[in-house]
């Protein structure tokens, strides 16, 4: 079906991801390539019948869970939908993309960004933890770290790196729980062991960026 061409273009510090891709389409499916560069994402056909240009601050959501598509939601609303938005999936056709692009569309989102886990700094805390789903759940590792929460999960869809700014909140209902609210989502993670050193008040002052010794947390 063809193989992923990856270009990093080093042209006055700017970088160009380029993907062979399928279009996923209500009706048919389509190819065509797939570009994102420092403007946002683009998108023409082989047919040359479709182009598309979505600039970052167009987007609602990006979600990069899965190594082999690249999901982008916009803002606009759909009028068959209630409440829907709407929504570009493209399947790669090569290679799985990698870090490198998860951590170009980390600096540019403002929002969220969905993705498996991403490297950054090493944990200050962290625990085996359990993510529940609405039917099941799924076993991983849970890491508080200087930049952010990280969960990762032997089903690799489930992982998650959030940024301290990507979050609205946290909580506990008790010491071997722990809640993760970001605008596009919720993650429910049952620890296995307690944390310790005061991890969670660590976690608390980070997102809000108060001072240690100041006001104590909130929870749940």
């Amino acid at each position: 079906m063809g193989v992923l061409i990856l270009f990093l273009v080093a042209v006055a510090g700017a970088q160009t991801f380029t993907f062979e891709v399928e279009r996923v389409r209500l009706q048919r499916n389509e190819t065509g390539k797939l570009e994102i560069d420092g403007s946002g994402v683009h998108y023409r056909s082989a047919n040359g019948k479709t182009a598309l240009d979505v600039p970052f601050a167009d987007i609602h959501e990006a979600d990069l869970s899965d190594s082999r598509q690249i999901r982008i939601e916009t803002y606009e609303r759909l009028k068959r939908e209630l409440g829907g938005r709407r929504e570009h999936v493209f399947k790669l056709l090569g290679d799985p993309y990698d870090d490198r692009l998860k951590q170009f569309l980390r600096a540019r989102l403002e929002r969220s960004l969905l993705a498996a886990v991403i490297s950054g700094t090493p944990p200050i805390f962290s625990a085996d933890a359990y993510h529940r789903h609405r039917a099941g759940g799924c076993p991983g590792r849970f890491e508080i770290a200087e930049d952010g929460l990280r969960f990762t999960s032997e089903n690799a869809k489930h992982s998650r790196t959030w940024r301290w700014r990507d979050l609205e909140s946290i909580g506990q209902a008790d010491s071997l729980s722990f809640r993760i609210t970001s605008p596009s989502e919720t993650y429910h993670l049952e620890l296995k062991q307690r944390l310790t050193g005061g991890a969670y008040d660590f976690a608390w002052r980070k997102l809000y960026d108060l001072p240690a010794g100041g006001p104590g947390t909130g929870r749940d």
